[in-house]
Protein backbone atom coordinates (compact mmCIF):
# COMPACT_ATOMS: atom_id res chain seq x y z
CA UNK A 1 0.00 0.00 0.00
CA UNK A 2 1.55 3.21 -0.86
CA UNK A 3 2.47 6.00 1.70
CA UNK A 4 2.37 9.09 0.28
CA UNK A 5 3.24 11.06 3.41
CA UNK A 6 6.10 9.30 4.34
CA UNK A 7 8.76 10.16 2.25
CA UNK A 8 7.84 14.04 2.71
CA UNK A 9 7.76 13.50 6.34
CA UNK A 10 11.58 12.25 6.24
CA UNK A 11 12.85 15.67 4.71
CA UNK A 12 10.98 17.71 7.38
CA UNK A 13 12.25 15.38 10.11
CA UNK A 14 16.04 15.98 8.59
CA UNK A 15 15.64 19.61 8.10
CA UNK A 16 14.64 19.70 12.06
CA UNK A 17 17.73 17.75 13.16
CA UNK A 18 19.78 19.97 10.81
CA UNK A 19 17.89 23.15 13.31
CA UNK A 20 18.53 20.98 16.46
CA UNK A 21 22.35 20.95 15.47
CA UNK A 22 22.15 24.45 14.52
CA UNK A 23 20.69 25.62 17.90
CA UNK A 24 23.70 23.49 19.58
CA UNK A 25 26.18 25.78 17.46
CA UNK A 26 24.91 28.83 18.89
CA UNK A 27 24.18 27.96 22.58
CA UNK A 28 25.64 28.90 25.49
CA UNK A 29 24.66 28.79 29.52
CA UNK A 30 21.52 30.27 29.05
CA UNK A 31 18.64 28.80 27.11
CA UNK A 32 15.05 29.26 26.72
CA UNK A 33 11.86 27.46 25.54
CA UNK A 34 12.57 28.08 21.65
CA UNK A 35 16.33 26.25 22.48
CA UNK A 36 14.76 23.47 24.37
CA UNK A 37 11.45 22.92 22.28
CA UNK A 38 14.30 22.94 19.08
CA UNK A 39 16.47 20.39 20.60
CA UNK A 40 13.78 18.12 21.49
CA UNK A 41 12.70 18.18 18.36
CA UNK A 42 15.54 16.74 16.62
CA UNK A 43 15.14 13.91 19.13
CA UNK A 44 11.85 13.60 18.13
CA UNK A 45 12.33 13.74 14.57
CA UNK A 46 15.35 10.75 15.23
CA UNK A 47 12.44 8.82 16.67
CA UNK A 48 10.42 9.14 13.62
CA UNK A 49 13.12 8.10 11.58
CA UNK A 50 14.03 5.04 14.01
CA UNK A 51 10.28 3.97 13.85
CA UNK A 52 10.07 4.36 10.42
CA UNK A 53 12.95 1.89 9.90
CA UNK A 54 11.09 -0.33 12.16
CA UNK A 55 7.79 -0.28 10.30
CA UNK A 56 8.46 0.03 6.97
CA UNK A 57 11.31 -2.79 6.98
CA UNK A 58 8.98 -5.17 8.88
CA UNK A 59 5.35 -4.79 6.82
CA UNK A 60 5.95 -7.05 4.08
CA UNK A 61 7.13 -9.63 7.02
CA UNK A 62 3.74 -8.92 8.91
CA UNK A 63 1.67 -9.39 5.87
CA UNK A 64 3.51 -12.91 5.39
CA UNK A 65 3.00 -14.15 9.01
CA UNK A 66 -0.49 -13.16 9.79
CA UNK A 67 -1.79 -12.24 6.04
CA UNK A 68 -0.59 -15.48 3.75
CA UNK A 69 1.66 -12.96 1.68
CA UNK A 70 4.91 -14.17 0.25
CA UNK A 71 8.07 -14.29 2.52
CA UNK A 72 10.17 -11.26 1.62
CA UNK A 73 14.17 -12.19 0.61
CA UNK A 74 16.58 -11.76 3.22
CA UNK A 75 19.26 -11.85 1.06
CA UNK A 76 17.54 -8.57 -1.28
CA UNK A 77 17.11 -7.51 2.17
CA UNK A 78 20.59 -7.32 3.20
CA UNK A 79 21.99 -6.14 -0.21
CA UNK A 80 19.69 -2.94 -0.52
CA UNK A 81 20.56 -2.17 3.00
CA UNK A 82 24.03 -2.41 2.34
CA UNK A 83 23.90 -0.71 -1.43
CA UNK A 84 21.34 1.87 0.16
CA UNK A 85 23.24 3.33 3.41
CA UNK A 86 27.52 2.43 2.87
CA UNK A 87 28.43 4.19 -0.67
CA UNK A 88 27.13 7.38 0.39
CA UNK A 89 28.66 7.01 3.68
CA UNK A 90 31.72 6.38 2.71
CA UNK A 91 31.92 9.37 0.29
CA UNK A 92 30.63 11.52 3.63
CA UNK A 93 33.49 9.52 5.68
CA UNK A 94 36.43 10.71 3.05
CA UNK A 95 35.27 14.27 3.28
CA UNK A 96 35.48 14.62 6.94
CA UNK A 97 38.67 12.41 6.85
CA UNK A 98 40.19 15.26 4.67
CA UNK A 99 38.50 18.19 5.91
CA UNK A 100 37.18 18.26 9.42
CA UNK A 101 38.89 15.84 11.30
CA UNK A 102 42.64 14.70 9.44
CA UNK A 103 44.93 12.74 11.05
CA UNK A 104 42.95 10.04 12.67
CA UNK A 105 44.43 6.57 13.86
CA UNK A 106 43.94 3.61 11.76
CA UNK A 107 41.68 1.96 14.19
CA UNK A 108 39.25 5.29 14.51
CA UNK A 109 39.07 5.07 10.58
CA UNK A 110 38.54 1.11 10.88
CA UNK A 111 35.79 2.11 13.66
CA UNK A 112 34.17 4.98 11.49
CA UNK A 113 34.48 2.94 7.88
CA UNK A 114 32.36 -0.17 10.03
CA UNK A 115 29.51 2.12 11.36
CA UNK A 116 31.27 1.01 15.11
CA UNK A 117 32.05 4.84 16.44
CA UNK A 118 29.45 5.22 18.78
CA UNK A 119 30.67 1.92 20.51
CA UNK A 120 34.26 2.57 20.26
CA UNK A 121 34.44 6.41 21.51
CA UNK A 122 35.82 7.58 17.84
CA UNK A 123 32.64 9.87 17.28
CA UNK A 124 34.79 12.03 14.39
CA UNK A 125 34.13 16.09 14.51
CA UNK A 126 32.03 17.24 11.52
CA UNK A 127 30.40 13.28 11.84
CA UNK A 128 28.97 13.27 15.20
CA UNK A 129 25.71 12.51 14.15
CA UNK A 130 26.35 9.22 12.71
CA UNK A 131 25.94 8.04 16.40
CA UNK A 132 22.24 7.20 15.48
CA UNK A 133 23.23 5.77 11.96
CA UNK A 134 25.34 2.98 14.44
CA UNK A 135 22.28 2.38 16.29
CA UNK A 136 20.40 1.94 12.55
CA UNK A 137 22.98 -0.57 10.97
CA UNK A 138 23.01 -2.46 14.43
CA UNK A 139 18.48 -2.80 13.97
CA UNK A 140 19.63 -4.11 10.64
CA UNK A 141 21.41 -6.99 12.11
CA UNK A 142 18.61 -7.40 14.75
CA UNK A 143 15.77 -7.03 12.56
CA UNK A 144 15.80 -10.45 11.11
CA UNK A 145 16.08 -12.28 14.32
CA UNK A 146 13.03 -10.75 14.99
CA UNK A 147 11.49 -11.45 12.13
CA UNK A 148 12.11 -15.15 11.82
CA UNK A 149 11.39 -15.64 15.71
CA UNK A 150 8.77 -13.70 16.92
CA UNK A 151 6.82 -12.78 14.05
CA UNK A 152 6.21 -17.03 14.30
CA UNK A 153 3.85 -16.22 17.18
CA UNK A 154 0.59 -14.51 17.45
CA UNK A 155 -0.32 -11.33 16.67
CA UNK A 156 -0.52 -11.01 20.40
CA UNK A 157 1.85 -12.70 21.36
CA UNK A 158 4.21 -10.91 19.07
CA UNK A 159 3.08 -7.61 20.60
CA UNK A 160 3.57 -8.39 24.60
CA UNK A 161 7.45 -9.56 23.55
CA UNK A 162 7.65 -6.77 21.53
CA UNK A 163 6.65 -4.56 24.84
CA UNK A 164 8.50 -6.79 27.02
CA UNK A 165 11.66 -5.51 24.86
CA UNK A 166 10.35 -2.10 24.75
CA UNK A 167 10.53 -2.37 29.24
CA UNK A 168 13.69 -3.94 29.07
CA UNK A 169 15.44 -0.85 27.02
CA UNK A 170 13.96 1.54 28.91
CA UNK A 171 15.82 -0.35 32.02
CA UNK A 172 18.89 -0.49 29.96
CA UNK A 173 18.75 3.42 29.20
CA UNK A 174 18.52 4.25 32.84
CA UNK A 175 20.98 2.29 33.81
CA UNK A 176 23.24 3.94 30.81
CA UNK A 177 23.12 7.01 32.67
CA UNK A 178 23.37 5.72 36.16
CA UNK A 179 26.15 3.29 35.93
CA UNK A 180 29.50 5.09 35.99
CA UNK A 181 31.56 3.23 33.16
CA UNK A 182 28.48 3.19 31.05
CA UNK A 183 27.77 6.95 31.37
CA UNK A 184 31.08 7.58 30.59
CA UNK A 185 31.14 5.14 27.27
CA UNK A 186 27.81 7.27 25.98
CA UNK A 187 26.06 3.98 26.75
CA UNK A 188 22.56 5.59 25.72
CA UNK A 189 23.34 6.26 22.35
CA UNK A 190 23.47 2.79 22.01
CA UNK A 191 20.78 0.37 20.12
CA UNK A 192 19.64 -1.61 23.33
CA UNK A 193 18.96 1.33 24.88
CA UNK A 194 17.28 3.32 21.57
CA UNK A 195 15.64 -0.06 20.58
CA UNK A 196 12.11 1.12 22.21
CA UNK A 197 11.85 3.57 19.03
CA UNK A 198 12.39 0.50 16.56
CA UNK A 199 9.82 -1.92 18.69
CA UNK A 200 7.30 1.13 18.10
CA UNK A 201 7.76 0.98 14.39
CA UNK A 202 7.65 -3.03 14.26
CA UNK A 203 4.33 -3.24 16.45
CA UNK A 204 2.81 -0.50 14.17
CA UNK A 205 3.65 -2.80 10.72
CA UNK A 206 2.00 -5.52 13.32
CA UNK A 207 -1.14 -3.88 13.82
CA UNK A 208 -1.66 -1.85 10.23
CA UNK A 209 -4.72 -3.59 9.07
CA UNK A 210 -6.02 -3.17 12.37
CA UNK A 211 -5.24 -0.01 12.83
CA UNK A 212 -6.96 1.26 9.47
CA UNK A 213 -9.88 -0.61 9.79
CA UNK A 214 -10.89 0.93 13.17
CA UNK A 215 -9.89 3.96 11.72
CA UNK A 216 -11.97 3.94 8.77
CA UNK A 217 -14.86 1.97 11.33
CA UNK A 218 -14.82 4.71 14.35
CA UNK A 219 -16.49 7.69 14.93
CA UNK A 220 -15.75 11.17 13.66
CA UNK A 221 -13.17 11.92 15.80
CA UNK A 222 -11.18 8.77 15.42
CA UNK A 223 -11.30 9.17 11.56
CA UNK A 224 -9.52 12.78 11.86
CA UNK A 225 -6.22 12.80 11.28
CA UNK A 226 -5.68 16.29 12.44
CA UNK A 227 -6.59 15.08 16.03
CA UNK A 228 -4.29 12.69 15.96
CA UNK A 229 -1.77 14.83 14.89
CA UNK A 230 -2.66 17.98 17.56
CA UNK A 231 -2.63 14.94 20.27
CA UNK A 232 1.15 14.00 18.89
CA UNK A 233 1.90 17.62 19.31
CA UNK A 234 0.15 18.20 23.06
CA UNK A 235 2.31 14.83 23.74
CA UNK A 236 5.56 16.39 22.45
CA UNK A 237 5.31 19.29 24.59
CA UNK A 238 5.59 17.41 27.63
CA UNK A 239 9.29 17.15 26.19
CA UNK A 240 10.19 20.54 26.44
CA UNK A 241 8.76 21.52 29.89
CA UNK A 242 12.29 22.56 32.51
CA UNK A 243 11.77 19.56 34.41
CA UNK A 244 13.07 17.24 31.88
CA UNK A 245 16.04 19.11 32.07
CA UNK A 246 18.67 20.82 30.16
CA UNK A 247 18.98 20.71 25.87
CA UNK A 248 21.76 19.34 26.30
CA UNK A 249 20.57 16.33 28.71
CA UNK A 250 23.98 17.64 30.74
CA UNK A 251 22.02 17.25 33.83
CA UNK A 252 20.16 14.10 32.51
CA UNK A 253 18.85 11.28 35.31
CA UNK A 254 17.63 7.89 34.96
CA UNK A 255 13.97 9.18 35.49
CA UNK A 256 14.44 12.21 32.58
CA UNK A 257 15.44 10.01 30.24
CA UNK A 258 13.15 7.16 30.88
CA UNK A 259 10.22 9.67 30.80
CA UNK A 260 11.81 11.61 27.62
CA UNK A 261 11.83 8.25 26.37
CA UNK A 262 8.06 7.35 26.16
CA UNK A 263 6.77 10.94 25.27
CA UNK A 264 8.84 10.39 22.52
CA UNK A 265 7.22 7.28 21.35
CA UNK A 266 3.82 7.96 22.58
CA UNK A 267 4.18 11.15 20.37
CA UNK A 268 5.63 9.58 17.26
CA UNK A 269 3.78 6.57 17.75
CA UNK A 270 0.33 9.47 17.44
CA UNK A 271 2.19 10.66 14.55
CA UNK A 272 2.42 8.06 12.16
CA UNK A 273 -1.27 6.81 13.59
CA UNK A 274 -2.03 10.57 11.95
CA UNK A 275 -0.32 9.57 8.66
CA UNK A 276 -1.77 6.00 8.33
CA UNK A 277 -5.06 7.42 9.00
CA UNK A 278 -7.23 7.32 5.49
CA UNK A 279 -7.74 10.70 4.23
CA UNK A 280 -4.70 12.34 5.74
CA UNK A 281 -3.13 14.01 2.70
CA UNK A 282 -5.86 15.69 1.99
CA UNK A 283 -5.99 17.85 5.32
CA UNK A 284 -4.32 21.33 5.27
CA UNK A 285 -1.31 19.65 6.47
CA UNK A 286 -1.57 16.80 4.95
CA UNK A 287 -1.45 18.87 1.39
CA UNK A 288 1.97 20.61 2.96
CA UNK A 289 3.45 17.60 3.85
CA UNK A 290 2.64 16.28 0.66
CA UNK A 291 4.00 19.75 -1.48
CA UNK A 292 6.69 18.96 -3.98
CA UNK A 293 9.61 20.88 -1.85
CA UNK A 294 8.93 18.16 1.06
CA UNK A 295 8.66 15.25 -0.82
CA UNK A 296 12.09 16.38 -2.90
CA UNK A 297 13.79 16.63 0.56
CA UNK A 298 12.34 13.42 1.55
CA UNK A 299 14.44 11.81 -1.25
CA UNK A 300 17.21 13.72 -0.40
CA UNK A 301 17.26 12.79 3.54
CA UNK A 302 19.93 10.82 3.86
CA UNK A 303 22.51 12.96 2.47
CA UNK A 304 21.25 16.05 4.21
CA UNK A 305 22.01 13.66 7.14
CA UNK A 306 25.22 12.68 6.12
CA UNK A 307 26.57 16.31 5.36
CA UNK A 308 25.18 18.24 7.36
CA UNK A 309 27.74 18.82 10.28
CA UNK A 310 30.21 19.25 7.95
CA UNK A 311 28.51 22.13 6.23
CA UNK A 312 27.47 24.06 9.71
CA UNK A 313 31.44 24.21 10.31
CA UNK A 314 31.86 25.25 6.75
CA UNK A 315 28.99 27.75 7.36
CA UNK A 316 30.99 29.21 10.56
CA UNK A 317 33.99 29.12 8.37
CA UNK A 318 32.22 31.15 5.33
CA UNK A 319 30.78 33.60 7.39
CA UNK A 320 33.39 34.04 10.32
CA UNK A 321 30.83 33.28 13.22
CA UNK A 322 32.64 31.60 15.64
CA UNK A 323 30.88 28.82 17.11
CA UNK A 324 28.54 29.19 20.39
CA UNK A 325 28.56 33.01 19.86
CA UNK A 326 24.61 33.29 19.87
CA UNK A 327 24.91 34.15 16.16
CA UNK A 328 22.07 31.95 14.27
CA UNK A 329 20.39 32.88 11.02
CA UNK A 330 23.32 33.98 8.77
CA UNK A 331 25.96 30.65 9.77
CA UNK A 332 22.26 28.76 9.64
CA UNK A 333 21.19 29.76 6.52
CA UNK A 334 24.36 28.86 4.58
CA UNK A 335 24.28 25.69 6.20
CA UNK A 336 20.81 24.72 5.18
CA UNK A 337 21.85 26.36 1.48
CA UNK A 338 25.44 24.11 1.34
CA UNK A 339 23.92 21.02 2.99
CA UNK A 340 21.09 21.12 0.31
CA UNK A 341 23.11 21.37 -2.67
CA UNK A 342 25.75 18.80 -1.50
CA UNK A 343 22.87 16.00 -0.47
CA UNK A 344 21.56 16.75 -3.94
CA UNK A 345 24.72 15.93 -5.63
CA UNK A 346 25.15 13.03 -3.21
CA UNK A 347 21.56 11.73 -4.70
CA UNK A 348 22.94 12.22 -8.56
CA UNK A 349 26.55 11.19 -8.19
CA UNK A 350 26.55 8.35 -5.45
CA UNK A 351 22.61 7.16 -4.02
CA UNK A 352 20.73 7.23 -7.50
CA UNK A 353 23.69 5.41 -9.86
CA UNK A 354 24.04 2.86 -6.69
CA UNK A 355 20.78 1.73 -4.92
CA UNK A 356 18.79 3.21 -8.11
CA UNK A 357 20.80 0.74 -10.06
CA UNK A 358 19.75 -2.02 -7.86
CA UNK A 359 16.34 -1.44 -7.78
CA UNK A 360 15.90 -1.16 -11.60
CA UNK A 361 18.22 -4.81 -11.46
CA UNK A 362 15.64 -6.18 -9.05
CA UNK A 363 12.26 -5.12 -10.80
CA UNK A 364 14.10 -6.02 -14.10
CA UNK A 365 14.38 -9.70 -12.56
CA UNK A 366 10.64 -9.95 -11.51
CA UNK A 367 9.87 -8.88 -15.22
CA UNK A 368 11.64 -11.78 -16.15
CA UNK A 369 10.80 -13.99 -13.77
CA UNK A 370 6.62 -12.93 -14.76
CA UNK A 371 7.39 -13.13 -18.26
CA UNK A 372 8.63 -17.14 -16.99
CA UNK A 373 5.58 -17.79 -15.82
CA UNK A 374 3.32 -16.38 -17.91
CA UNK A 375 4.88 -18.28 -20.89
CA UNK A 376 4.58 -21.55 -18.85
CA UNK A 377 0.97 -20.95 -18.19
CA UNK A 378 0.14 -20.42 -21.48
CA UNK A 379 1.83 -23.64 -22.70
Amino acid sequence: MHLPLFQSARGVCTLLILNTHLLFSTWGPAEGLVDRVGARAGVWSLTVFFALSGFLLSRGWAAHAWRDAPRPSLVRYARHRIVRILPAYWVALIAVLLTTAPDQSAGAMLSNATLTQVYTGNLLPGFEQTWSLCAEIAFYFVAPVIWLSVFTLSRKAALVVLAAVTGLSFVLLGLAVTIPAWESAAAFLWLPMNMSWFCLGISLAILEPAIRGRLAAGSAPARSATLWLLLSVAVFAGTALPVTGRMDLSDRTAATMIALQVLYCLSVGLFLVALLTPGSERTWWGQILGSRVLVWLGGISYGLFLWQMMMIVAARHLTGQPFFNGSYWLPGLVALLLTVVVAQLSWWLVELPTHGWMVRRDQARRARASGTEHVGTRS
